[in-house]
């Protein structure tokens, strides 16, 4: 698969890193937004976007802790309502339930309230193919749902020789009829890239998340 044009942002997750080399990696065409861990190794969170929009950082939604990574933007396109990209991140040793509340409180910001189309793209580690079995991970799909996010990705994303988990994924409030997804089988990590392409109206966006930034 090849991809003709450009993308609208490319949703990166466990950079690696810190505030002082954050402008180490570009893109040429696009800007790049980041939250770092100040201390700690691994981890790290950003957005890559397209320079041809306005977009803004959206501050209160963008944070780092123990439980939860997340860095959110507001992008402005033209005769659209207002689109929110998010990218988040769960460190595999953090607790899911704990996780599940931090997204609660994330997505009861007064924000989300807003008339917005909403985009978050992330490694979760939480293996949605699980869903039926594991409760904290049944709790967390019904957490997104119940925000009218719904899952765009439902093959696994990250496969080895012992295992195939479905732990990387977009969810979104836009029309899922109107969205074209994909996985792109590279090793670029060990996660494999996903993509997602949203039809509003006439133009098409699209989006990218990767497991680290190339």
């Amino acid at each position: 698969m090849s991809i003709k044009s450009p993308l609208l942002a490319i949703c990166c997750s466990e950079t690696w890193l810190k505030p002082l080399n954050e402008t180490v990696f570009s893109i040429p065409g696009y800007k790049f937004v980041s939250r770092s861990r100040p201390e700690k190794t691994g981890g790290g969170v950003g957005i890559f976007i397209n320079e041809s929009y306005q977009y803004s950082l959206i501050n209160e939604l963008s944070f780092i802790n123990d439980i939860i990574e997340c860095i959110f933007v507001e992008v402005r396109i033209p005769n659209v309502k207002k689109l929110c990209i998010g990218c988040v991140y769960r460190p595999p040793g953090s607790n899911i339930t704990d996780f599940n509340s931090q997204c609660h409180n994330l997505l009861s910001n007064p924000y989300f309230s807003s008339n917005c189309y909403i985009c978050i793209a992330g490694d979760y580690n939480i293996d949605l193919l699980c869903k039926e079995s594991h409760s904290p991970t049944s709790d967390f799909s019904n957490l997104m749902l119940a925000f009218g996010l719904t899952p765009l990705i439902n093959q696994p994303t990250r496969v080895t020789p012992e295992s195939k988990t479905l732990i990387d994924n977009f969810f979104t409030n836009f029309d899922v009829s109107k969205c074209y997804n994909a996985i792109l089988y590279a090793d670029i990590s060990d996660h494999y890239p996903i993509l997602c392409q949203m039809n509003f109206c006439k133009a098409e966006y699209k989006f990218n998340s990767e497991k680290k930034i190339p």
